[in-house]
């Protein structure tokens, strides 16, 4: 799942990856906006799922 937050008093945009944790011990995500080096996604372990914000 993704999700955007949008700022009133900035020009930026928040961005949440959500993944549920089925099958996978691990999950990295790239893109332009790390430079296209692979993060890790934490786990929340409440929730059962990866989430990364950027």
């Amino acid at each position: 799942m993704l999700k955007k937050r949008f700022f009133k008093t900035k020009d930026e945009v928040e961005v949440t990856f959500e993944l549920d944790k089925n099958q996978w011990e691990s999950i990295k995500i790239a893109g332009d906006f790390n430079d296209w080096q692979p993060e890790p996604m934490k786990l929340v372990k409440k929730s059962g799922q990866f989430k990364f914000k950027t």
